[in-house]
């Protein structure tokens, strides 16, 4: 089985380096037949309020630092988690559980983006891998490193609200949507620079995944 996916996803590739072409329908469906297989948590199924507590450092991905199942469950949707995430920015539900040290209070909206901002970043804690999702390109500011960032982003919250906030992003997503990958190495979300490069990842991603499925 694995051999047979693997002969697929080469044959996929080949085809689609050097092109600018959309994937043909076929292989549209080849892809998602791998990306369906093994079980997932929809996403109008998954509570952010039930995240639990996340440590100080890392990303809500970094599995060296968190152990977050609700973070496993949003991943194995893909990038489909984004927009997902998008919609809760301006829920301004109160999450009465410890999440965070030291925040005096932490809604589903700020926790949404916290997760989204942790998705973007890369594996040195630095890099922003999507275009424009910085704090300080979102607020277009400068942040003040001696602020906590509770209190910076309540502040911008207050500033522009989170109706704005919702749209930056969505506009993001719409911009680089077709090109948003997973990188597994930088264990975050990507654009891709082409299109080979995007089909590239992708079968990489899902063979992968079809791999670790197979060895449970």
């Amino acid at each position: 089985m694995t051999t047979l996916i693997s002969v697929i996803a080469v044959g996929l590739i080949v085809n689609a380096c050097g092109t600018s072409r959309p994937v043909e329908p076929q292989k549209q469906t080849v892809i998602r037949a791998l990306a369906g297989t093994g079980k997932k948590t929809a996403l109008a199924e998954i509570d952010l309020s039930k995240i639990g507590h996340i440590q100080a450092k890392g990303r809500v991905q970094d599995k060296d630092y968190q152990s977050l199942k609700l973070i496993d469950e949003l991943l194995a949707n893909g990038k489909d988690s984004i927009p997902y995430l998008i919609s809760k920015l301006d829920d301004e539900t109160v999450i009465h559980d410890q999440v965070m040290d030291f925040w005096p209070k932490i809604t589903v909206g700020d926790l949404a983006f916290i997760i989204l901002s942790d998705f973007s970043l890369d594996s040195t804690w630095k890099r922003k891998m999507i275009p424009g999702t910085s704090f300080d390109e979102l607020f277009e500011t400068k942040s003040d490193p001696d602020v906590p960032f509770w209190e910076e982003l309540d502040s911008q919250l207050h500033k522009h609200g989170r109706t704005w906030l919702k749209a930056k992003w969505e506009t993001i997503w719409t911009t680089y949507r077709e090109r948003i990958i997973w990188d597994e190495q930088e264990r975050c979300f990507k654009v891709a620079r082409s299109r080979s490069n995007y089909l590239r990842f992708t079968i990489h991603h899902l063979l992968t995944n079809v791999y670790r499925r197979h060895r449970m």
